[in-house]
């Protein structure tokens, strides 16, 4: 099997490389009820259903796993990451020793020494370097970074979860009800040694259920007895979580998951405080209930964690994003990361998506940003939106530095520092070149994100014509690109748009969160899906 047609059956099974009998038929066993023909006629997941069983018939042969583990060695450990196809000539995936340069500049506690290891970095360009005199341009880079992979297994590490939940008058009927049923599936995943706390907030914030091992089934209880009263505040509850993951120990990792419905006067108060979070290494999961809470909030609140936000409309969707998310912190061995960058004044980071393992954008203008925890066979992968912004010649080469800093929970520190060079080009040299397919499907699903987020602008500026243009366009693409579910919801909305001059809210909410989606690699969306 050639490294371009080489399926990952560790990534297919959500399992690491070290997995046992026993994990791998469970893993089998947890997909094989999704995916069985006999339960989902779709075509695309009967051949899901075949790459499963062909995994688990691999894996489970001491032969066939042995010969299978030395090719996922070798295309994996050290010339390419999962789902990476070959690539480009002039575009070689090597290992990459940080930059003695990177010890210098010390971000780490003086107590959690820096450790240079080789790291394993790849990146593709959408061409091969900004062409001259050509202002305004743009260009694109997708880049993957992995740190070294522990070579045992780790026990898995308990938690230290603590859930913020709004009680507050709008979450009466369904949202509460809807938590509910949501948590009532996750909560009983958690063992006793894992530490749980409850704060419940409203204009106030109450401590429910305090921080101990095994308090998961005092959390349900609690949760049940749960009254909606008062108005909402934010800052409180966040204030009273991080003063108990303050004193966690060390060895857990610190996860909030925050719950609402609404939106609170003080939001403005807590995004100013959220770069002091960036220093507790803690995990912030947003999720939103309902159609009235903030995205943008939200987001900053979860992405300044290196954490995500979910939007739940109804409990199997939520409760599924919640329990993979809870396998896979349990087998985290970096607990936080942050990449910080420099630029020349030539060029303007206009975006930055982060699009594995978890879905996550971050705000213009920020020059570090946290990429959160990371389990073993995944990697962390940013889509980098760049602008020229003063015309360069042929004289010049474009500098762009970027550094890793991954926290390990033992207190050690591992960094990498790497530069994006890329030389300025003529027009011919960018119509000769052929850009990795993957750069290729990245921009373009990005373009269909921006699409959605282009009609609802549109609309904001009492422009339904615009609006329904953008969607036709949007529900164009998703249909030649296969994307049928997502283009039904799309066209669903054009009809409504038709008719009403506007969108559903809860419409809104799906374009938004189902074309974020579909930034996900194609074996995690079909997972999500």
């Amino acid at each position: 099997m050639s490294g371009k047609d080489f399926i990952d059956f560790y990534e297919l099974l959500g399992l690491p490389p070290n997995a046992s009998r026993e994990e791998i038929e469970r893993a089998f066993r947890l997909r094989a009820r999704k995916y069985h023909p006999d339960l989902n006629p779709d075509p695309e997941a009967q051949e899901h259903f075949r790459l499963l069983v062909q995994a688990r018939e691999t894996l489970l042969d001491p032969k066939r796993r042995a010969l299978y583990d030395q090719q996922w060695r070798h295309l994996r450990g050290v010339t390419l990451h999962p789902e990476s196809p070959t690539t480009q000539e002039d575009e070689p995936t090597i290992p990459i020793t940080s930059s003695p340069e990177t010890s210098s500049k010390p971000s780490a506690p003086e107590t959690a020494p820096i450790l240079e290891r080789d790291w394993y970095v790849e990146t593709l360009y959408s061409r091969p370097g900004p062409v001259e005199d050509l202002v305004p341009q743009r260009f694109y880079a997708l880049t993957r970074w992995r740190p070294p992979a522990p070579s045992t297994r780790d026990p898995e590490r308990p938690l230290f979860l603590c859930l913020v939940i709004d009680r507050s008058t709008s979450m009466q009927g369904r949202s509460l009800q809807l938590l509910r049923r949501i948590l009532s599936q996750v909560l009983p995943m958690l063992s006793h040694q894992d530490i749980v706390a409850l704060i419940a907030f409203d204009d106030r914030a109450e401590l429910l259920v305090p921080p101990r091992p095994g308090n998961a089934p005092l959390a349900l209880q609690a949760l049940r007895r749960l009254r909606p009263q008062g108005a909402t505040e934010f800052m409180p509850p966040l204030r009273l979580a991080q003063q108990l993951l303050d004193q966690r120990p060390r060895d857990t990792l610190p996860w909030l998951l925050f719950f609402t419905d609404g939106r609170a006067y003080d939001q403005p108060v807590v995004l100013e405080w959220l770069p002091t979070l960036q220093k507790e290494h803690l995990l912030i999961d947003a999720f939103g209930l309902g159609t009235d809470w903030d995205e943008a909030f939200l987001e900053q609140l979860a992405t300044s964690t290196g954490g995500m936000v979910t939007y739940v409309h109804d409990d199997d969707e939520g409760s599924k994003a919640l329990q993979e998310r809870v396998v896979r912190l349990r087998r985290a061995y970096v607990f936080a990361a942050y990449l910080e960058w420099e630029v020349p004044p030539e060029i303007q980071v206009r975006t930055i998506v982060r699009m594995a393992p978890d879905i996550g954008y971050y705000p213009p203008g920020t020059s570090t940003i946290a990429l959160g925890p990371l389990m073993p066979g995944e990697w962390w992968q940013i889509l980098w939106e760049w602008d020229v912004i003063r015309p360069l010649s042929l004289r010049h080469h474009i500098h762009l530095r970027s550094t890793i800093r991954a926290y390990l929970p033992d207190g050690r520190v591992w960094s990498h520092t790497q530069t994006f060079e890329r030389p300025v080009v003529t027009v011919e040299d960018v119509r000769s070149y052929t850009p990795s397919r993957e750069v290729i499907d990245a921009v373009q699903r990005l373009s269909w994100h921006r699409l959605q987020e282009k009609a609802r602008k549109a609309l904001r500026e009492r422009r339904p014509r615009k609006a329904q243009h953008y969607l036709q366009a949007l529900a164009h693409h998703l249909t030649r690109a296969g994307e049928i579910q997502m283009a039904e919801t799309v066209r669903h909305e054009i009809n409504v748009l038709r008719d009403r001059a506007m969108l559903t809210a809860e419409g809104e909410k799906r374009l938004e969160y189902g074309t974020r989606r579909l930034l996900l690699p194609i074996l995690r969306r079909r997972n999500a899906a």
